[in-house]
């Protein structure tokens, strides 16, 4: 349990609990949460500069992000590991400084609420001795369309091999489109920025070197091996084709 103590705005409490029951090959958790975010100094600031706020911002509450999650992972043969899970979040008293007719006088008041669900599973396969794999889907469904960096669908795969003192590694990703930037803290405000779905593939291959250590190695890692065009934030495109060279060292 931790306590918060504000010289301005009103006293919260943030509970985290847990349970967890597992046997060899089983194990189920169950988990709930909260998170509590204090308006900051733009609030103080905003009504300054508008002085029809008034004081108005004294009197609102701290937001609550509340977490729930359900989730259990076992092995359905010895040389695999399945992890499946469904959560929900739920954020209440967003702040926002709103104007007539939502109000009867300009005001900051806490009005945003939403909750997103979703759900997540995890594979983890091993093939051989040398050869492993995994793939993870995730699945988000917010309330609030607009959203920022909930893309509805994502989903990452990856293998690695290993023949005497090289490895090799590849993984790749697929997001499905999704709104970015943060949604501003206005009533009735909306958010058009938006980025597409995208697939990136990567790449490393690693020559173990014993005289640099335990996990000495020189490696070379390619990113978006395809060189695709794609981007977390409008305007701001991720690199295209990257090498790195590198030395690990480790004793």
């Amino acid at each position: 349990m931790r306590t918060y103590e504000h010289n301005v705005f009103e006293s919260a409490t943030a509970p985290h609990a847990g349970l967890l029951l597992s046997s060899d090959n089983v194990e189920f958790r169950a988990n709930a949460s909260r998170g509590i975010n204090y308006p900051g100094l733009e609030a103080s600031v905003m009504s300054s500069l508008i002085p029809a706020l008034g004081e108005t911002w004294k009197d609102l509450k701290p937001e609550k992000l509340d977490h729930q999650e359900l989730g259990v992972r076992f092995n359905p043969i010895d040389s695999a590991t399945l992890d499946l899970a469904v959560f929900k979040d739920k954020l209440q008293d967003r702040y926002l400084f709103a104007f007539p007719p939502t109000v009867s006088s300009p005001s900051y008041i806490n009005l945003g609420d939403y909750d997103i669900k979703g759900a997540e599973a995890t594979w983890q396969q091993r093939w051989t001795s040398n050869w492993s794999s995994f793939v993870g889907f995730t699945w988000l469904d917010p309330s609030l369309k607009t959203l920022p960096y909930a893309p509805q669908k994502s989903l990452s795969l990856g293998s690695t091999y290993e023949i005497g003192r090289w490895r090799l590694s590849a993984d790749a990703q697929y997001q499905k489109d999704m709104y970015v930037l943060a949604e501003e803290r206005t009533a009735g405000a909306s958010n058009f920025s938006k980025v597409d779905s995208f697939t990136v593939v990567n790449m490393r291959v690693g020559y173990a070197v014993p005289a640099l250590g335990k996990v000495g190695e020189v490696f070379v890692a390619v990113e978006n091996l395809f060189d695709r065009d794609y981007a977390y934030r409008t305007n701001y495109p991720m690199p295209g084709t990257s090498a790195q060279l590198g030395v690990k060292m480790g004793f």
